[in-house]
This record gives C-alpha cells, sequence and structure tokens, in this order.
C-alpha cells in the first residue's frame, strides 16, 4: 500500500462499538439534522399494548390491527374493551430504554370514543432501590390528556427531565432521602384508559421518541449498575431488525447505532491479541477463515476484507462479524477500472451479504465516490516540508471532491517510511566511518500519532486506518514500543468515539490565536473542542508546555454550555471568566488538548467513568513508553557543544522526574501520576526540541537531510552535513539548468508537462524579469479562466522534469536550486513542489512563498544503478521564479553501502526503485 500523503498521485500528472451505547450515560449524542427518531407505527401482526394494571374490573372485547382507521401507515391498534368503576385502567407499551433527557419527548397519535384518557411515562431511578421490590424505583410521569373525541389527537409528554426534578421533594418525602434522579431512564409508556365506567373504543397509532442513536431504529439499552463502567444491549422486541451495516447521512451505522472504527491492518497476529491493543476492527488482505470469522464475532470484533470469496465456505460462514467490503486501492486509471468491477461484483452478493463497499484513494476522489460508499483518503502528514495545518486543508480540499455525504476515514501510518529510513541508513553508511552503533528508530512516536489521529478526527474523519507494515506481536524494541503508543491512543480515543460516530466537525473555529489551531465538532446537546499547537515544525518535534495561559473565545455556543478540560487522569472544570461565558481559559500541557462544553451533568459523568475505566492502564503505558524513549534520547546530549543549552541538565531532570513517577503508577496515585508522567514527555519535548533548534542550522529545509526527520538522528544529521560541507563535488550534471537558451535547454531534456483534463491555465516560460543569475530565469505560472468556479490543485496542472542522470548505487547526490516565489500562492496545499525520482514526493520540498531568490538543497543516496531526474511542479495559483538547477556527485572516498539492503529489527528498510514515486513522470 502507498502511504503518501493524499497528493501523491503527483505525477501521472502529478497530483494527489457501536456508539458503546452511550446513551445511557449521554441520551444525548446526536446532532441537530442526525437525532436519531424511534418510531412504531403498529404495522406489525403483533399487538404491541397489553392490559398492565388496574384497581377496577375491566374487560377487553376486541384488542385487532385495524386497517381501516389509520393515522399512519397501513393500519393502527385497536381496543375496545368495558370497564366498571375504576380510577384508573393502564395499558403498556414498552420502549426503548432510554436515558432522560427534556429531548425524547415520547408521543403517540389516540383516537377515542371519549375523552379525558391520559398519556404517561413510567420512569426508573437506577440509583433508588423501592425498598418493597429491591428494585429501581419507578416513577409515572403525566403527559397530556385526551380532549378531542371522535378525531386524532397527538399526546405528548414534555420536558420529561424536568418533571421529574420537580417530583423529587416529593419522592424523598415518601421513600427517604436516598432519592437520586441522576441517570433515570425510560422503560415504557401507559395511556390509562379509563375516565368513566363503560365501553370505549381506543385507536392508537405512531408511536414516537427521540432517540440518542442515529438510524431507523436503534437498539434498547438495558439498565446497568451505574457504577459499572460496562454496558449491555439487547434488540427491540417486535420490530423488524435493522441492518447489520449501512452509511446514513455520512454516518456509518452497525445494528442501528454510530460506528467509530479504530481498524489496523493485519499482518498475521491472532484477532486476540490486536483486541487487547483497543482495536475494533481489523483489516484482511484475504476473505477471512472460518475460525477468524468465528473468533471475530465471539471477540466483538469487525472485519474488512476483499470480496473474494471462498465459494467452498461462503453458503455456511456466519459472516456478522463482516463490516465491509475493500475494494481496493485507487492510483491510476486502470485500478479504476477494478474497482468498479469488484463494486459491481459487490452488488450481486446475496442479501446476507449486504455491506457497504470501501476503497482507498489519494486520487480521483469524485471517481472513486461513485463507486464505493465509503473512502479511506491515503494521508502522510509526516517526514514534510508541510506543517499539520496545511496537510489537515490538503485533507478537506479531498472531502469537498468525494460524492456529498460520502463517509470517510484517514489512513494514520504507525511506521516511518522505508525511503525514509532507507535514506537515514544510507546517509549514515555513506559518510560516518564509525556507523555501527546507529540504529534507525521505525516507530513513531505517541506525539506524533497522536497529532495526526486527532487532527483526522478533527477534519471530520469517521473513523482511522492504522497502516502497519510488519507484524506486532514481535519481541524488538521498536515493536515493544509500537504497541504501547497503540494502546494508549485506542483507549484515549474511546472518550471521544460519541462525537465522531455521530456529530459533525465544524471545521476551524476563528479563536484568534497565533500559536494555536482550534477545531470543533458538535452534536445536538454538546461541543468537543480541539486546541493544537501551531508551528512550522509540529510534524517533527513539538514545542515544549510552558506555564502561558491560553485564552479564546468559541463562538455559537450556547450560554448555559460549562466547559471541561479532559485529562488521562480527571475531568477538570474549567473556571468561566465574568462576562464572557463562552470563553475557555487553559494552560495546554500537550502538543494538543480536549475540551467538552456542555449543559448536561450525563456528559460529564460519561467522560468521567470512562476516564477512571482506563486511566491506570493509560497511565502505566505512558511510563513503559517513556521507560523506552529515555534512553534512545540520550544521545542528543552530545550537541550540547554546539550551543549554549544544558542538554545535560534537561535529561538529567527528566529521568529524575520518570524515576520518582515510578510509585505513584504502582500504587494508583493518580493526580501525583499523572503530573510528574507529564512533567517527564515534556521533559523529552523540551530536549527534542532544544536538538531540533541546533540541528536547524545545518539543512536548508526539514526534508534537505533525511536524518532531519527523527529526532533521535539528529546528531548524525549534523555529522553528515560536516561531512557534506568538506566533501568536494563533480561539475554540474544538468545540461541547460541555467534556463538562459530555451532551445539548449531542449535539447538537454528539460521537458514541460500539462495535465490533459486540468481547468487551470498555465505557462511556462524563459523570463528576463529578475533572474537569480545571468539573463534569464524559468517561470512557471497559472491562473484560474474567468467566470469558472474553483478548481482543485491536489493534482498539478503543470510541472517540469530534468534531464536524465545516470547513478550507481551508493552515490550520494546534491540537488542544488533556486527559487522565488514574489507573491503568495493562493489555494492552501502543496505550493510549489519539488522532489527527485530517487526518493519520490515522500520526501519533496514544498515552498508557498520567499522573500526573494531562495535556495533549496537535497541530499539523496541512489538505492540502485539506474537513471534519475528532477521534477518540479507548480499546484497552487499564482507564479514562481527557478533559477539554477544542479545535481552533483560526492567525490569524496567514504564508506562504501553494503550490496545487500540493511534491515533494522522490524524489517522495514527495503531497496527503493530508482524511479522513486511510482507514478512519476519517465
Amino acid at each position: 500500500m502507498d502511504h503518501s500523503v493524499l497528493n501523491q498521485n503527483l505525477p501521472q500528472p502529478l497530483c494527489l462499538r457501536t456508539l458503546y451505547c452511550c446513551a445511557l450515560c449521554l441520551g444525548l449524542f446526536a446532532p441537530a439534522n442526525l437525532v436519531g427518531q424511534f418510531q412504531d407505527s403498529f404495522e406489525s401482526l403483533k399487538n404491541n399494548w397489553v392490559l398492565h394494571q388496574t384497581d377496577g374490573q375491566v374487560v377487553t372485547t376486541q384488542h385487532i390491527k385495524d386497517k381501516e382507521i389509520f393515522h399512519h401507515g397501513k393500519q393502527s391498534e385497536h381496543l375496545q374493551l368495558v370497564s366498571g368503576p375504576a380510577t384508573y385502567i393502564h395499558y403498556r407499551y414498552q420502549t426503548p430504554t432510554i436515558t432522560l433527557i427534556d429531548e425524547i419527548k415520547p408521543s403517540v397519535w389516540i383516537r377515542a370514543s371519549r375523552k379525558h384518557l391520559q398519556f404517561i411515562a413510567q420512569v426508573a431511578l437506577p440509583r433508588t432501590i423501592n425498598p418493597q421490590t429491591g428494585r429501581p424505583l419507578e416513577v409515572l410521569i403525566h403527559g397530556d390528556t385526551y380532549t378531542a373525541s371522535g378525531r386524532w389527537q397527538q399526546l405528548t409528554i414534555p420536558k420529561i427531565r424536568t418533571v421529574l426534578h420537580s417530583m423529587v421533594p416529593s419522592l424523598r418525602s415518601q421513600y427517604g432521602s436516598q432519592v437520586d434522579p441522576r441517570q433515570a431512564y425510560i422503560q415504557a409508556v401507559i395511556i390509562n384508559a379509563y375516565s368513566t365506567s363503560g365501553p370505549v373504543h381506543i385507536w392508537l397509532d405512531s408511536f414516537q421518541m427521540q432517540t440518542p442513536s442515529v438510524g431507523t431504529r436503534p437498539h434498547s439499552i438495558q439498565p446497568v449498575n451505574f457504577q459499572d463502567p460496562g454496558l449491555s444491549v439487547q434488540s427491540d422486541p417486535g420490530n423488524i431488525e435493522p441492518p447489520p451495516v449501512e452509511t446514513r447521512e455520512s454516518v456509518l451505522l452497525v445494528n442501528g447505532s454510530p460506528f467509530m472504527p479504530r481498524i489496523i491492518e493485519h499482518n498475521g497476529e491472532s484477532l486476540e491479541f490486536l483486541q487487547q491493543l483497543g482495536f475494533n476492527t481489523i483489516s484482511l488482505k484475504q476473505f477471512p477463515t472460518r475460525q477468524q470469522l468465528e473468533t471475530a464475532y465471539r471477540l466483538g470484533l469487525k472485519l474488512i476484507a476483499p470480496p473474494n470469496l471462498d465459494t467452498g465456505l461462503s453458503p455456511t460462514a456466519d459472516t456478522r462479524s463482516l463490516l465491509v467490503w475493500n475494494l481496493g486501492q485507487s492510483t491510476n486509471q486502470n485500478s479504476l477500472t477494478a474497482i468498479r468491477e469488484a463494486s459491481q461484483f459487490v452488488d450481486r452478493m446475496p442479501a446476507t451479504l449486504h455491506r457497504p463497499s470501501l476503497v482507498t484513494s489519494s486520487d480521483h476522489f469524485k471517481q472513486v465516490s461513485r463507486y464505493a460508499d465509503m473512502v479511506i483518503l491515503n494521508w502522510q502528514p509526516l517526514f514534510s516540508s508541510l506543517t499539520l495545518e496545511q496537510s489537515s486543508q490538503q485533507v478537506l480540499q479531498a472531502v469537498n471532491e468525494l460524492r456529498r455525504g460520502t463517509p470517510f476515514w484517514l489512513s494514520i501510518p504507525t511506521q516511518v517510511p522505508p525511503v525514509v529510513l532507507q535514506q537515514q541508513v544510507s546517509l549514515v553508511q555513506s559518510q560516518l566511518p564509525d556507523h555501527s552503533a546507529f540504529q534507525p528508530t521505525s516507530t513513531i512516536s505517541f506525539d506524533r500519532l497522536a497529532l495526526m489521529a486527532h487532527y483526522a478526527l478533527a477534519t471530520g474523519a469517521r473513523g482511522l486506518y492504522f497502516q502497519s507494515s510488519s507484524r506486532l506481536d514481535r519481541n524488538d524494541q521498536n515493536s515493544m514500543l509500537r504497541i504501547r503508543i497503540l494502546e494508549r491512543l485506542n483507549r484515549e480515543l474511546q472518550l471521544i468515539e460519541p462525537w465522531v460516530s455521530g456529530g459533525i466537525s465544524t471545521g476551524m473555529v476563528n479563536a484568534g490565536l497565533d500559536k494555536h489551531t482550534v477545531y470543533m465538532c458538535q452534536t445536538d446537546r454538546t461541543r468537543l473542542v480541539w486546541i493544537f499547537n501551531k508551528t512550522d515544525h509540529e510534524q517533527i518535534v513539538s514545542l515544549p508546555a510552558n506555564e502561558e495561559l491560553l485564552s479564546f473565545d468559541v463562538p455559537g455556543v450556547p450560554v448555559t454550555y460549562l466547559p471541561y478540560q479532559i485529562s488521562n487522569a480527571a475531568l477538570h472544570r474549567i473556571r468561566n471568566h465574568r462576562g464572557a461565558n463562552h470563553r475557555i481559559a487553559l494552560t495546554p500541557d500537550a502538543p494538543y488538548c480536549l475540551v467538552i462544553m456542555t449543559a448536561d451533568p450525563l456528559v460529564r459523568d460519561y467522560i468521567q467513568r470512562r476516564i477512571y475505566a482506563n486511566r491506570k492502564r493509560i497511565l502505566q503505558l505512558t511510563y513503559d513508553m517513556l521507560q523506552i524513549e529515555l534512553p534512545l534520547i540520550r544521545k542528543l546530549t552530545w550537541l550540547e557543544a554546539h550551543t549554549n543549552t544544558e542538554l545535560t541538565t534537561i535529561f538529567t531532570r527528566t529521568e529524575s522526574i520518570l524515576r520518582k513517577s515510578r510509585q505513584p503508577v504502582a500504587d494508583n496515585q493518580w493526580d501525583i501520576a499523572y503530573q510528574q508522567l507529564t512533567a517527564a514527555e515534556n521533559g523529552i519535548r523540551e530536549l527534542q526540541f532544544q536538538s531540533w533548534l541546533i540541528a536547524q542550522r545545518f539543512f536548508d529545509s526539514t526534508v534537505s537531510n533525511p536524518l532531519a526527520l527523527s529526532p533521535v538522528a539528529l546528531p548524525e544529521c549534523i555529522a553528515t552535513a560536516r561531512q557534506f560541507q568538506q566533501s568536494q563535488w563533480s561539475a554540474n550534471l544538468l545540461g541547460g539548468s541555467s534556463m538562459e537558451n530555451l532551445q539548449r535547454m531542449r535539447q538537454a531534456g528539460w521537458q514541460h508537462h500539462r495535465h490533459p483534463d486540468h481547468p487551470v491555465n498555465s505557462l511556462v516560460e524563459l523570463t528576463p524579469h529578475f533572474p537569480r543569475e545571468g539573463q534569464h530565469c524559468l517561470r512557471i505560472q497559472t491562473w484560474q479562466p474567468e467566470g469558472q468556479s474553483p478548481a482543485s490543485l491536489l493534482s498539478a496542472p503543470v510541472w517540469i522534469t530534468s534531464p536524465v542522470i545516470s547513478v550507481k548505487k551508493g552515490d550520494l547526490l546534491r540537488i542544488h536550486g533556486w527559487i522565488n516565489i514574489p507573491k503568495r500562492l493562493q489555494h492552501q496545499g502543496d505550493g510549489l513542489v519539488i522532489y527527485d525520482s530517487i526518493t519520490g514526493t515522500p520526501l519533496a520540498d514544498r515552498f508557498h512563498h520567499t522573500t526573494g531568490w531562495q535556495p533549496f538543497t537535497l541530499f539523496r543516496v541512489a538505492s540502485e544503478d539506474g537513471p534519475m531526474h528532477l521534477s518540479i511542479a507548480l499546484m497552487g495559483l499564482g507564479e514562481a521564479n527557478i533559477d539554477n538547477i544542479s545535481i552533483q556527485k560526492q567525490l569524496t572516498s567514504t564508506p562504501s553501502v553494503p550490496s545487500s539492503p540493511v534491515e533494522t529489527d522490524a524489517g522495514l528498510i527495503q531497496n527503493v526503485n530508482a524511479s522513486g514515486f511510482p507514478n512519476s513522470p519517465r
């Protein structure tokens, strides 16, 4: 699978659990336009209303489904009864058991032959035990009374939670002070059919109740012990079951409830092992075996698989654990044909195998979303010269090209791309005589992985697809670190599942902050706010947290909402400033932080219970991670000689804090353990950040030297940079690179390429205006035709390629040139993209604006014998000038590169094709 960023199709033409039944704790997470509605029009043959209790005599003379008198659908439920003296005759209808909130507003349409029948709700208080029954106390809440004899009238029970709370003083005087209305839930609704003695005809139709779920018929939720974090579910009998999996209004529904998949690629590990790491969905490369299907169903896991069914297995296989069909990956026009054929095959499957279809895509977004119900967007924001904020804007551009309402997931790489590792190892081995101690780290750190995941969710992704190139159940150091990082992240993500699975992302919030970016997601009664650091290097290293108070307003939030900051130890109330009800004031202690805003205590209860259920394990995982990471960064203290910063002091302080945290973690002293582990994490950030500042002086951009992309490799980055400075280099191997004569450039092999179907206009020419040297420079210009709607620039409308030069395996190349972008390119995205065919677009340099002429330099090691070339693409509106491009080989004698590929403990480094990115222009 291609692990490239969204726009990595650059060159064909260079383009690019259920809701955890949290309704018991929330009852409110559906967004305004996705509020679930339970509705029963009594269309089944079974009678739904049953005589519950009465204090008099009653005879039901007829109880049928009436197809002649109805309000909705094709029939109603008709009761004919004769009663004697009484005060009540209760006919009961069992509802889904939903936590009480004012918005559920149960209602039923009724027609009767006399007035004064009353609609009632039966509500249970799970925190209060009735001493007479030993069961939760049941309370009747009265609603509307029927007044329209002989005509249809809708009876409702408005403000049901408010009414219950108004009854508490009376209930406490009757049952004692222990009456507690919190987490009350509705069990049933009742029609009191008595108004006076004698016969009465009653028709009942179209019962409705708002629910926290999204779908045609949400799951009922059984009452549970309020101290037990586990939640149980049962189906609502007497109604047709919803499809096992479906998509509706961009929401993925599993058995009628929103579902946020946390997916991991399967590489032979046991399903039990992957479930223990917190994954709820496994992506398989082949159709699952019978054992895998049975194991997944037993564990409650979902499976993603290609539709290559084993014909001997499919008729008898239990496929309930299948989530979606994976139709493959879109990389070019040929792959689109294969995806279309696979989609047609899925459409012809038996009804029992009907599932949504899924495609992974880094291009052709509009076409792909016509063939598939859901799309995984290939995303690689790390190891790039783009900031995380710029990368997230690329996601939004891709989403805008999808068919409206298409749910999307984002791929999250968990390992450093092989091309980066290959270049790092080759650079060290070719430049440093003593390179035996260098061990490249293939695992992406927790900060980087968590930042990617939260940025993805903040942009509106409904799920995360974690890419994994090697088995997770190995015992090497990289694997041990990676499984702890993934388990910790999965446990943290469980906190925000209701917002991700069923909420609406409102995108970036205009908070007026210079150093932070704010995103928000909303549901009907809550807001989830992300606060991210905003720096030019957050994709590589994070700023250490300081004590600075961050204060900003969040627009569009009701004044009654209170803000709470979420941590791994507790939920902290953020105090409001007088006169600023929407103002958030907090001190971030990590590269990102989460704030929940709500007026409902059920939300707070839900978050707190999830934190309490996970914090012991999360703190233990954090301690274990730091124990592995701290020795890896000890060598950064060697850079002390390059600065006045006392790196050894920072390391020693961090080591001491981590040592002190061991006992609080073991003793479950949450607050102390959290504070100390947070301080230790911040110490590591400070050490890496200060080392990054030192190393920045030795390269032009983040991708100049691939060793600069890994903080633990910064000492080797500086050492190789010094070697580059002392080396002798060949003459320029590119002909016509002075950009002085168009004919000479063409003869040398320079080529101009234009996307044949791109709506943006472009021009490539030599211009005498302000060249870097000589009389001319090369200008690339793009503009939007008048009267045309804004075009996407996820694919490049125009690019140029250099002449091809011949390289041998192990050759060190210095690629150098000058660019001038006088006005910032319009359209957020890649800008001017410069990349070589050895490493492709994963290590491309990108520019949006320069102050005059600015140099760029790329150091690359040839991975095999063959040709290589340079590509320069303009993926923005405006103009860019280019001058004096050169490619030189290192002449200084250096240690040779081994003939066989270098293997890490994770087995990730492989030979990289000389053509680099698979779709690069030849």
